[in-house]
């Protein structure tokens, strides 16, 4: 199943941090305001969209593919939390855990491309992974407090990361299983928006890795949103 509303996701987060937003800057416009020397802890929320590889399928006993193979993960939706430390008036740097469930699918260009088990002859196989990441992030903030011109505490930013991420699951009609360690890397831009003490960060982001089984990596692209408090 395709799962599509990553825009609205960053809609409704938008609506949220503009709300808020306001309300703090009418609140605490003759206030100081520093980013500086603060921890956070947060609450995320990711949409991955979805992409196509190519694969091959190993030659078990319980499963054989002949011909050109591709790999598909389906759009999803994670969630998780994560903890951070402003290093810098323009740098955050934080680390982050996420779980989320990817719909994979192997094709081939045949109906009878997959022999499985000696018997059954299909097109596709299907696998519904479970997929825990753990990363460390970097985050640069164009303004180090609020909007130039404004009492908006908001500011582009951009992100990085690494993590390695740990997927799970079993492959439809046979007794086959997925456990693959990887790493990714990933790479971000979006807004960040402050509203004393609680922050809302929007992002678009690409995120890449390779399974053991893909000839070449995924790259998923979409949307994360960080709901948080600083202290």
């Amino acid at each position: 199943m395709k799962i599509r509303g990553g825009s609205t996701i960053v809609r409704t987060a938008l609506f949220i941090g503009l709300f808020l937003g306001l309300f703090s800057g009418s609140a605490l416009a003759g206030d100081s305001f520093s980013r500086m020397d603060k921890w956070e802890v947060f609450a995320l929320a990711q949409y991955m969209g979805e992409d196509t590889v190519r694969t091959y399928i190993p030659a078990y006993e319980a499963l054989r593919a002949d011909g050109t193979i591709e790999q598909e993960a389906e759009a999803g939706f994670a969630g998780g939390f994560g903890v951070g430390r402003m290093v810098h008036e323009y740098i955050n740097i934080n680390g982050a855990f996420s779980y989320g469930q990817v719909d994979l699918i192997n094709r081939g260009g045949r109906d009878d491309t997959f022999f499985i088990n000696s018997k059954e002859r299909v097109k596709e196989i299907r696998c519904t992974s479970h997929q825990w990441t753990i990363g460390v992030n970097m985050e640069g903030y164009l303004f180090p407090d609020s909007f130039p011109g404004t009492s908006l505490k908001i500011t582009p930013m951009i992100a990085g990361g690494v993590g390695t991420k740990y997927i799970h699951g079993q492959w439809d009609r046979t007794n086959l299983k997925i456990r693959d360690y990887i790493l990714t890397t990933s790479a971000a831009a979006g807004l960040r928006w402050d509203f004393d003490p609680f922050f809302l960060k929007v992002l678009y982001q690409t995120t890449w890795y390779r399974m053991t089984d893909t000839e070449d990596s995924y790259q998923s692209k979409g949307y994360m949103c960080h709901f948080g408090y600083a202290f």
